[in-house]
């Protein structure tokens, strides 16, 4: 579970909780994990909870001592609160990220972005099962990645929003509408890492 899911837990303390489905938009009920061109991270997390378990200025107000207890460690602003909404027994939270490596460490999780070289040089193969965009089996060792593009590598199963047109991904995922990718997975994380290069 990740940093947030244990936040999460703490507050909620004996009130019940799972996790949401999946999704691919913003405006759906699911957690999603939104890519820009810059590569800072928006994460939408969506949660089913206990209804009257807390007040909505509870959560906002306990998420936003977490993130500033992590400000003070990490050194930076560097993962903020954006919105946070309870309605029913729905939570809606929004973070954003500076960078996949802010991400990564908030969450306490893998999360790397890069080139395909930079992402070699951090020690990542790509000798995996890999799929192109229509879900056609591809061999990695035959195929040119542009220089351009952009390598995503996640742990978890979520749905995956990025700026630009997916090219490959590991044979975890799945691409829709070109754009959106739904790592797959029994629990919250995969067997190994998904690879995602757009």
């Amino acid at each position: 579970m990740n940093h947030f899911g244990r936040v999460f837990l703490g507050i909620l303390a004996a009130a019940a909780l799972t996790w949401s489905g999946c999704a691919g938009t913003q405006d759906a009920e699911a957690t999603t994990l939104y890519v820009d061109e810059d590569g800072m991270l928006e994460q939408v997390i969506v949660e089913t909870v206990e209804e009257d378990a807390f007040t909505q200025e509870e959560l906002r107000n306990y998420i936003r001592d977490d993130l500033a207890e992590y400000a003070e460690t990490a050194g930076s602003e560097a993962v903020t609160l954006e919105s946070c909404r309870l309605s029913g027994n729905t939570a809606r939270i929004t973070l954003n990220y500076a960078s996949a490596g802010d991400y990564a460490a908030y969450n306490q999780v893998e999360c790397f972005l890069g080139t395909e070289q930079e992402a070699r040089d951090a020690g990542y193969n790509f000798d995996g099962s890999f799929l192109d965009g229509s879900g056609n089996a591809v061999d990695m060792n035959s195929v040119q990645i542009p220089e351009e593009a952009h390598v995503l590598i996640l742990e978890e199963v979520i749905n995956v929003r990025l700026p630009e047109e997916v090219l490959y991904t590991t044979s975890n995922a799945s691409v829709s509408d070109g754009q959106t990718v739904t790592v797959e997975g029994e629990t919250g994380f995969t067997d190994t890492p998904v690879y995602i290069i757009y």
